[in-house]
């Protein structure tokens, strides 16, 4: 009993994301465009090609959390996510081929920060015993600027542009599921090995998607993605990653959208 509490007010920030817009990044990270030796994650020759970003988030006042970039026992790394040197799945990227790893995620869940404006990230890359690191041409940190604005920006610690990371930047704005669905129900859940996932669409999606985020709200896995007609649907979850591998014991939600317009979402306990 006292587990599922617990989990439930990990739930707490993806229950406020869905009354409102909601900010998800996708930062890509080019280690092949990296240029200094010392901090180029060893050009992405990495134990397990594991990568993994430990990230700090600034949401206190924008023109603060600008200005704080580089400065010493700066705010933006008052919120960080990442323990470095553990290979726990923590900021664990995925690989996208051609010395290129990404992330997705909704920030304000992501580093538990339900209803804050988020404004500036800083991060750092690591292989997954922290032995190779990814910084900018100074091997100082990165940060991403103006993530409340439609064009965050990425620059390393002199506050110029760094190419070697890319942000694409999507609100989720949060619609009536009556509008879309006739009908969702998940079962069994909590569950072991699979959960289905039924539903009925009231009309056509034509950017239909449906994805797996961890408490951390990263994601973990797409299960649906592209145009979807009306009618009758059902999918199945079958508690692993995008890679294949199990995902651990705990709660997960799923983000059902058309486009950047939220239709529903829903917990998800995993109890194998």
């Amino acid at each position: 009993m006292k587990r599922i509490v617990l989990l439930s007010l990990m739930a707490f920030g993806i229950a406020c994301m869905t009354q409102a817009q909601a900010i998800q990044l996708k930062i890509t990270v080019d280690v092949a465009q990296m240029a200094n030796p010392d901090c180029w994650m060893n050009q992405g020759v990495v134990a397990g090609n594991k990568v993994y970003i430990h990230s700090g988030l600034c949401s206190s006042d924008p023109q603060f959390c600008s200005d704080s970039i580089c400065h010493q026992g700066s705010n933006i790394w008052q919120n960080v996510v990442g323990n470095w040197g553990l290979d726990d799945g923590v900021g664990l990227m995925t690989f996208e081929g051609n010395n290129k790893w990404s992330i997705t995620m909704i920030p304000t869940t992501y580093f538990n920060q339900p209803g804050a404006t988020p404004y500036t990230l800083g991060l750092v890359f690591r292989s997954s015993d922290g032995g190779f690191t990814g910084k900018d041409n100074t091997c100082s940190d990165i940060f991403i600027k103006g993530i409340n604005t439609a064009t965050p920006t990425v620059v390393g610690c002199d506050n110029q542009a760094f190419a070697p990371v890319t942000v694409e930047r999507t609100v989720l704005a949060g619609v009536k599921e009556a509008s879309y669905l006739g009908g969702l129900v998940m079962s069994p859940n909590p569950f072991r090995e699979r959960l289905n996932i039924d539903y009925n669409l009231q009309r056509k999606a034509n950017a239909f998607s449906v994805k797996v985020f961890n408490g951390l709200g990263q994601e973990v896995v797409t299960l649906a993605s592209g145009s979807q007609v009306p009618g009758s649907h059902r999918l199945t979850w079958d508690g692993r990653t995008a890679t294949g591998q199990n995902c651990k014991n705990g709660l997960y939600y799923m983000v059902m959208s058309d486009g950047n317009q939220m239709i529903a979402t829903e917990k998800m306990l995993l109890m194998r």
